[in-house]
């Protein structure tokens, strides 16, 4: 037997005194005869192991390189073998991934030939005509996106504002009705439980936006530290999200909404309606150029986004 297959051989075996398997001596064994056992059996047995389970193995009659002769009861190393095939690793059962979920315009998506991707656990387009054209369009002109996989809290009450305050790194007691914030939502020991955006529609009341993957986590962050006289909403249900961004969004968007953009200034919001729904247009712009996100019932997502893709068709608008 070879040195480097002692010495693999070895390593499979090391265990604590008296717990080692009974093989007799490993020298006494060539490797395929080894790699014969090891195929036979799934896991790796320890001595006191094998000992309980010797009665459901069968083994036969084998003789050593060095002529001794091991008897068919004795745990003949190299020729152990189970009575029943053992089970391939693609016979275990695996476990099931849970299903996709999906925004209010997947269909739209899916119609319209978007590459669909696995998002932080949502089927949404990664991309339609090609990342390039589309990231010139935002640039240059405008384009369109769906973002309803974010989600959002929201917090009402007459201490909504003194909770956000103290959930959230940024001054939300400075903010005026219509006003938004970036701002951070904390662990108590300092750590970031996610990055938000907070809202102030009224005296009493709080938007926050957060993070597609992390709305659970973030809702029962919030509602488990509340304190105050306020009541905490998980209300991603509630709405869709779409952005418009680009040079021309704010030309895009105006054919929709009497809502004055022009007079929405840089994180800052306006409530009103969209192609006659109720909607929150924000002006926050994410991806670097001036743009708004609007935000509307689910339902009435999938007619909005074909009047907006309508409305920006002279700008070269693009998904």
């Amino acid at each position: 037997m070879r040195t480097s297959d002692k010495i693999g051989f070895d390593r499979n075996f090391r265990a604590s005194k008296g717990d080692r398997p009974h093989f007799g001596s490993v020298s006494q064994f060539p490797l395929p005869r080894l790699r014969s056992f090891w195929a036979s059996k799934p896991l790796m047995l320890s001595g006191n192991e094998l000992k309980k389970a010797h009665k459901s193995f069968s083994f036969s009659k084998t003789t050593a390189p060095n002529g001794a002769v091991f008897p068919k009861s004795g745990p003949a190393p190299g020729c152990l073998k189970f009575d029943t095939p053992r089970r391939r690793l693609l016979d275990w059962p695996l476990p099931i991934p849970a299903p996709l979920k999906r925004t209010p315009l997947n269909a739209i998506h899916r119609g319209m030939g978007a590459r669909m991707v696995d998002f932080g656990g949502w089927d949404m387009p990664v991309q339609y005509s090609g990342v390039i054209e589309e990231h010139h369009a935002v640039r240059k002109s405008v384009g369109l996106f769906d973002v309803s996989h974010m989600g959002e809290i929201e917090i009402r009450g007459v201490e909504a504002v003194q909770a956000a305050d103290f959930l959230t790194t940024n001054a939300v007691s400075k903010l005026q009705i219509g006003q938004a914030q970036y701002s951070g939502l904390l662990y108590e020991h300092g750590g970031f439980v996610d990055d938000v955006l907070v809202h102030k529609v009224a005296a009493h009341h709080i938007f926050i936006c957060v993070n597609a993957s992390n709305q659970e986590k973030d809702f029962e962050h919030i509602r488990d530290l509340n304190r105050f006289e306020a009541v905490v909403e998980f209300s991603s249900d509630k709405y869709a999200q779409m952005a418009v961004h680009g040079p021309r969004a704010q030309s895009t968007l105006q054919k929709l909404t009497a809502i004055p953009l022009p007079e929405i200034r840089y994180y800052w919001f306006s409530d009103g309606e969209v192609s006659g729904a109720p909607a929150r247009i924000a002006r926050t712009g994410y991806t670097g150029e001036d743009g708004f996100e609007v935000y509307v019932a689910p339902s009435d997502a999938p007619r909005i986004w074909n009047e907006i893709l309508q409305a920006g068709q002279e700008f070269g608008i693009k998904p």
